[in-house]
C-alpha cells in the first residue's frame, strides 16, 4: 500500500499535469498575435490558426471570427475565401452574424443586414447591437432598425420567437425585446431594467477606467469646457436616425431627400452611413479616401450646429492630418464637447487616449495632463447622469427609483450576468481540455458525496460524523455546479440547467457556515467551545443569510453562467467573490488552527487519535491550495480590474487539484485509520456493486449470446432467467464476494467482545438460511444491550 507523502505526491504531479494549460496552441498562438507586427500575423499566426479551426480547434475559431469581424485587413487575402467558407460549413447561422458585422463596417445594404440578422439571432447575437455608449460611440438603434424590418405581423412575431429564447441569457436580446415590445404598446417594464443596466455601466466605468477624481464645477477649464446647457437630444439609444419609411430599402434615399431640405440628423447619419462607421468608430480614426469624399460633405452639412457631426468630421480629418493640421482642426473636437456632446470626454479617458491628447495640447500652457483629464470626467459624468434623466422620461422609466445625481450609489449590475452576446457556437462542443477538466470536478465531486455518505451511515447519531458528512457533501456540490458544468454542451438549455444549479449557491455558503462550526464545535478546546455557542453557531450563519439576501435584493446574481471560448463556465461579481472567498479562507485558517492544536495536545499527552493525524494530513496538503486560489480571488478583486485567462486556468486547477488531493486523503485516512468503521462499509458497499454487476453483467451477456444465434424473445426470456438464477444465489454470491473482499483489504483491528457475541447468535440464527421473526426481535434485543451501532449490526451481518 502506498504511503501517506507517496500519495500525496503522486496526486499532485498527475492532477496537475491533467489540468495544466500550457500545451494549448490556439492560446499561444492568440497571445503571438497580439504581440506580433502586422507581416508575422499575416505570415504565420493567422494561417496556424486557420489550420486550427480547421482541425475542429474552437479557440482558435472563435478568435478568428472576432479577427473577421475587427480586424478584416489583417487577414491574408489567400485566407479569407478559407475563413468564410469554415464559417459556413461550420458555424451555421454564426456565420451570418460574422458577415453581418463586417457588412456593417462598408455602406450596409440594410435589407442584406436583416435577412443575415435573422438568421444570426438564432446565435442570440443582435446586429446591429448595442455599443456601450461610454467607451464607443453609439450608432445604429437595433429597435429603431428592427421596427422597419419586422413590419409585418409574421415578420415581427418570427423575430420576437427568436428574442425571447435569448433575452434571458443575453442582455442586447433582452433590450432590444423591451424596446419592441414597449413600441407595440405590449410592455413597459423591461425598460427599467435596461435604465439599471446603463446605471451599473457607470459604476464599471469607475472601475475600469482612469477615471481618478472628478473636477471640481468651478475649476477654470471645467467651466470652459462644459456645455452652457446639457443636450436634450438622447445620445444613448444611436446617433444614426432611421426615418419613417416602410421598408428598409427606402432608408437611404429618405434620408437624402430629408438631409436636402435642412434635416440635419437626416445629414448627420448619411455621413456616418457613406464614411464606413455604422458601426463604430475606427481605433486610429481613419477612413479610405472614398469614405472620406463621401462621408465629409454631409457632416459639413450638419457641422454648423450639430454637435455630433462636428465631432465625425474631425475625427475623419484627424484620421488623415499630419501635426500641423491637427492642431488647426482641434476646435471641432472642443466645439463639439463644448455644445453638449460628453460622449468623446468619456472616450478620451477609456478607448481613445488621442483625444485627451488633443485636449491637452490646446490648454497645455495653463492645465497639466490631470487637471485635463479631470475636467474631462466631470463632463463625462454631468453629460451620463443627463443621458440618464432623458432615457428615464422618454421611454417613461420611473426615474425616482434610480439615484441620478452626482452622489450616484451602487445599484443593480445586471448588465454583468448578461454577456452581450455568445462568444461560442451553439451546437458544437466545447473543448476537449475543458470538458476533461470539467470531467474530474464532476467524479471528485460524487466522490465527496460518497465520502459523505459512508461517514454519516457509520455514526448518524455523531454531531462530528454529521458535520464532516455535510461539509463534504456541499464540497461535492462546489465542484459540480462551478466546474462539473464544463461537460454540458453548448446550448442555451445548458446556461438554463447551469443557473438552476447555481440557484442555491448562496444556500450551500450558509450550509458550510454552520457545518464549519459544527466540525470545530467537535473539539475540546477554547474555539470548540466558542464555536458552541448559539451566538456564534447561529449568528455566523444568519449573518451569511442577511448578507446574500441584500446582495441579491441590491445588485442581483452574484455568481451566473456564461459561454467563453472553451464551453460553459460560471463568473463571479467581484464584491461577492470576495467575500465568500474570504469567509472560506478564514475557515480554512481556523479548521487547520485548530487541528494543529489538537494535534500538539494529544502528543504532549503521548495518545495522538488515528482521526486527529489524518484530518491534520488533508487538510494540510488541501491548505495549500485553497490559500493560493481564495487568496488570489481575493487580491483580484480588490487591486485588479482584470484577470487574463491563464490566470483563470491557473486558479481553477489548483482549485480542483486541492480538492482532489484532499478527498483522497481523506478517503486514504479513513481507510487506513479504520475511522467510523468505514473500511467495513466499504467492503459492504463493493459487496453490494459486484452483485449488482454480476446480475446485469449476466443478462446482458446471456441475452446478446442466444440473441445472436437464435432470436431477440428467446434472448430476452434466456437473460431474465439467467439474471433470476443470480439473483437466487445472492447470499451465497455476497458471502463469497465479501471474502474476496476481505483478503484484498484486510481488517487490521479485533472484532469486540460484544460484536463477537452478537456474530456468534447471529450465526445460529441464519444457520437454516431464514431468519424468523422472533429470531430478529432476539438480535434487536441483543444489540441494544450491546451498545452495538447500526453500521457494526450491518458489518456482522453482511460477512456471514
Amino acid at each position: 500500500m502506498l504511503k501517506l507523502r507517496e500519495l500525496f505526491l503522486f496526486l499532485i504531479v498527475s492532477i496537475l499535469v491533467a489540468c495544466d494549460p500550457s500545451a494549448d496552441d490556439s492560446t499561444a498562438l492568440i497571445d503571438r498575435f497580439f504581440t506580433a507586427d502586422q507581416s508575422e500575423q499575416e505570415s504565420v499566426v493567422i494561417p496556424s490558426l486557420l489550420n486550427l479551426a480547421l482541425a475542429g480547434d474552437n479557440v482558435a475559431s472563435v478568435f478568428l471570427s472576432e479577427v473577421f469581424v475587427y480586424e478584416y485587413d489583417a487577414i491574408p487575402i489567400g485566407s479569407r475565401a478559407q475563413i468564410e467558407s469554415l464559417f459556413l460549413s461550420n458555424n451555421g447561422p454564426n456565420s451570418a452574424a460574422l458577415f453581418a458585422y463586417h457588412e456593417l463596417d462598408g455602406e450596409p445594404n440594410f435589407q442584406e443586414l436583416s435577412d443575415l440578422s435573422m438568421s444570426a439571432l438564432d446565435q442570440c447575437f443582435v446586429i446591429p447591437g448595442y455599443w456601450l455608449p461610454l467607451y464607443q460611440t453609439p450608432t445604429i438603434n437595433p429597435a429603431d432598425f428592427f421596427s422597419i424590418a419586422w413590419r409585418n405581423a409574421d415578420q415581427f412575431s418570427q423575430g420576437m420567437e427568436k428574442l425571447k429564447k435569448c433575452a434571458d441569457y443575453y442582455n442586447e436580446t433582452r433590450w432590444l425585446e423591451s424596446e419592441l415590445l414597449l413600441r407595440a404598446g405590449e410592455q413597459t417594464s423591461g425598460i427599467s431594467g435596461r435604465l439599471s443596466d446603463l446605471d451599473a455601466l457607470w459604476q464599471e466605468f469607475l472601475r475600469n477606467s482612469t477615471f481618478n477624481k472628478v473636477a471640481d464645477e468651478n475649476h477654470p477649464l471645467a467651466r470652459t469646457l462644459s456645455p452652457v446647457n446639457q443636450t436634450t437630444e438622447l445620445y444613448l439609444d444611436g446617433v444614426f436616425t432611421f426615418p419613417v419609411v416602410d421598408s428598409l430599402d427606402e432608408v437611404i434615399p429618405q434620408l437624402r431627400a430629408d438631409a436636402l431640405v435642412g434635416d440635419i440628423r437626416a445629414s448627420r447619419s448619411l455621413g456616418i452611413y457613406y464614411s464606413g462607421q455604422s458601426r463604430w468608430v475606427g481605433p486610429d480614426f481613419s477612413v479610405g479616401p472614398t469614405q472620406y469624399e463621401k462621408a465629409s460633405p454631409w457632416f459639413e452639412l450638419a457641422a454648423e450646429s450639430d454637435p455630433v457631426s462636428k465631432f465625425y468630421l474631425w475625427q475623419l480629418k484627424f484620421g488623415r492630418a499630419d501635426s500641423v493640421e491637427k492642431s488647426q482642426i482641434r476646435q471641432l473636437l472642443i466645439d463639439s464637447i463644448q455644445e453638449g456632446f460628453f460622449i468623446p470626454a468619456c472616450m478620451a479617458l477609456v478607448s481613445r487616449p488621442e483625444i485627451g491628447e488633443q485636449i491637452s495640447e490646446e490648454y497645455e500652457e495653463n492645465y497639466s495632463r490631470i487637471e485635463v483629464a479631470s475636467a474631462l470626467a466631470l463632463i463625462c459624468r454631468d453629460g451620463y447622469f443627463n443621458q440618464l434623466n432623458l432615457f428615464a422620461n422618454e421611454k417613461g422609466a420611473d426615474s425616482n427609483q434610480k439615484s441620478l445625481s452626482a452622489a450616484i450609489g451602487l445599484s443593480n449590475p445586471s448588465i454583468l450576468n448578461f454577456p452581450r452576446h455568445p462568444i461560442v457556437y451553439f451546437g458544437q462542443d466545447a473543448k476537449s481540455e475543458y470538458i476533461a477538466k470539467g470531467a474530474i470536478a464532476i467524479f471528485v465531486g460524487l466522490f465527496f458525496a460518497y465520502l459523505a455518505f459512508l461517514t454519516f451511515e457509520a455514526n448518524p447519531s455523531s454531531r462530528k460524523n454529521k458535520a464532516i458528512s455535510l461539509i463534504l457533501l456541499l464540497e461535492g456540490y462546489l465542484l459540480l455546479s462551478m466546474f462539473g458544468i464544463g461537460v454540458l454542451p453548448v446550448s442555451l438549455a445548458s446556461l438554463g440547467m447551469a443557473r438552476m444549479m447555481l440557484s442555491i449557491f448562496p444556500i450551500v455558503m450558509v450550509g458550510l457556515t454552520f457545518a464549519y462550526l459544527m466540525f470545530l464545535s467537535t473539539t475540546e478546546t477554547q474555539l470548540g467551545k466558542y464555536s458552541f455557542h448559539p451566538a456564534v453557531r447561529y449568528g455566523l450563519p444568519f449573518f451569511v443569510v442577511i448578507y446574500s439576501t441584500v446582495y441579491f435584493i441590491s445588485w442581483g446574481y452574484g455568481i451566473f453562467p456564461f459561454f467563453n471560448g472553451d464551453g460553459l463556465a460560471i463568473n463571479f461579481d467581484p464584491r461577492f467573490a470576495r467575500f465568500f472567498a474570504a469567509l472560506l479562507l478564514g475557515f480554512h485558517v481556523l479548521i487547520l488552527g485548530n487541528l494543529l492544536y489538537v494535534f500538539y495536545v494529544e502528543r504532549r499527552e503521548k495518545a495522538v487519535k488515528a482521526e486527529t493525524k489524518f484530518y491534520l494530513a488533508a487538510y494540510s496538503a488541501r491548505f495549500f491550495f485553497m490559500t493560493f486560489t481564495l487568496a488570489g480571488i481575493i487580491f483580484i478583486t480588490t487591486f485588479q480590474d482584470y484577470v487574463s485567462s491563464a490566470t483563470q486556468e491557473l486558479l481553477t486547477n489548483t482549485f480542483i487539484a486541492g480538492e482532489a488531493i484532499y478527498g483522497s486523503l481523506f478517503a486514504y485516512g479513513i481507510l487506513q485509520g479504520e475511522l467510523f468503521g468505514v473500511r467495513r462499509l466499504v467492503k459492504k458497499g463493493l459487496v453490494k456493486l459486484i452483485v449488482i454487476l454480476m446480475l446485469f453483467g449476466t443478462y446482458y451477456l446471456i441475452e446478446d449470446l442466444v440473441s445472436e444465434n437464435f432470436s431477440d424473445l428467446l434472448g430476452n426470456l434466456a437473460g431474465l432467467c439467467s439474471a433470476a438464477l443470480v439473483f437466487a444465489f445472492e447470499k451465497p454470491i455476497s458471502k463469497k464476494a465479501f471474502q474476496i473482499i476481505d483478503l484484498v483489504l484486510p481488517d487490521d483491528s479485533i472484532d469486540s467482545d460484544a460484536e463477537e457475541a452478537y456474530r456468534y447468535l447471529y450465526g445460529l440464527a441464519i444457520e437454516d438460511g431464514i431468519i424468523t421473526p422472533n429470531e430478529r426481535l432476539m438480535l434487536e434485543f441483543t444489540a441494544e444491550n450491546l451498545n452495538l451501532s447500526r453500521a457494526q449490526i450491518g458489518i456482522i451481518e453482511a460477512s456471514k
